[in-house]
């Protein structure tokens, strides 16, 4: 008897059973490819907010030095507000420029006269990204190696690196600070232990032996491009001010914006404070900063290439040009109190 064997039809049915099996299962498969894909970049990108707004607020707390200049309290000296180096300005100057306040607080010096470096420069900009300039402590040299004699036009300090980095790190140009106190910018390189200085000690300027010395810094944030990110804008942070001797260095790519808001006090007899969101022009005089609010944007591409649901965020000032693309965004917002800045007396430019 012979066997009886698989008609077209049947065969055809088979056929299309393992199609149909075979086309669910790759859909399956890239779904959920897709779908692990997706979750991978968000957990990425969550991770780069989190160490990048983690370096960025640790930079900002520890704006200034944690004391105000005994000689001037952030005082307003008539029409002159008479400013240590934990101060700042609200003179617009191309940041960060490092000259100093008058020795004395004297009424008749100009308000347009010697510019402290601010602690803060904020660079508020309307339709991009903002920047933040900080200056902080850097480096400890080491300490004085005797009390300051109180002798008008001392122009030079010894120390003891006594644990610190010494002068041999010290360069003519650099900017150093005693006990956060007295600043100067350094006028030549060192010998030996003695620190040549630019803006001379003055005759009420005596410290005592064993007091900290230290070189200062600015640390810029900026967005920008980095040959490692492939195209994709990132988060830089430079230490100094010289841009060939101290190039930017990336924190993270993929971080699209930087958008910062700060919190203003004014010196009102009412004690009232001033709230200002967006600031894009300098704020009113004897205003003080109390707080940024620091907002985050990491940006990432969809693995579906037919998504086109993103586009650019809304952020404080900045509003980008609406066009749709592949991207996903994620936000991080913090807000920041500023608690290095002398009593809160560290005026700002915007």
């Amino acid at each position: 008897m012979k066997s009886k064997g698989f008609s077209l039809i049947e065969i055809m049915v088979a056929v299309a059973l393992v199609g149909i099996t075979t086309a669910a299962g790759y859909t399956f498969y890239r779904s959920t490819f897709k779908f692990q894909t997706l979750q991978g970049s968000q957990k990425d990108a969550r991770m780069r907010l989190q160490l990048t707004m983690g370096l960025l607020a640790s930079d900002i707390k520890a704006a200034g030095f944690g004391a105000m200049d005994p000689r001037y309290h952030g005082e307003d000296k008539g029409s002159v507000r008479c400013a240590g180096l934990l101060e700042g300005t609200k003179k617009s100057v191309a940041a960060p420029v490092v000259t100093m306040p008058p020795a004395v607080c004297d009424p008749t010096i100009p308000v347009n006269g010697p510019i402290p470096n601010p602690v803060v420069t904020p660079g508020n900009n309307a339709g991009a990204p903002d920047t933040i300039t900080l200056v902080e402590r850097n480096q400890f040299v080491g300490t004085l190696a005797a009390d300051t004699a109180p002798v008008l036009q001392n122009a030079q300090i010894t120390v003891t690196p006594s644990g610190g980095v010494g002068t041999s790190t010290i360069k003519g140009g650099d900017l150093i600070t005693v006990g956060g106190f007295f600043s100067s910018v350094v006028d030549a390189d060192p010998v030996g232990n003695v620190i040549p200085l630019v803006t001379r000690l003055q005759a009420q300027d005596t410290f005592t032996a064993g007091m900290d010395v230290y070189t200062v810094s600015t640390i810029a944030y900026t967005i920008g491009g980095d040959a490692t990110c492939n195209g994709e804008p990132a988060l830089l942070r430079q230490v100094g001010v010289v841009a060939i001797n101290n190039p930017p260095t990336l924190v993270a790519c993929g971080i699209e914006d930087m958008q910062i808001a700060y919190y203003l006090t004014g010196k009102q007899s009412d004690g009232s404070v001033i709230p200002v969101a967006a600031v894009n022009t300098p704020p009113p005089n004897n205003t003080a900063f109390l707080a940024v609010r620091v907002s985050l944007v990491a940006r990432f591409v969809d693995p579906n290439p037919q998504f086109l649901g993103g586009q650019a965020l809304t952020l404080e000032d900045h509003v980008p040009a609406v066009a749709p693309d592949r991207f996903r965004r994620i936000v991080i917002t913090r807000v920041l109190e500023l608690i290095n800045d002398g009593c809160q007396a560290a005026d700002i430019i915007c």
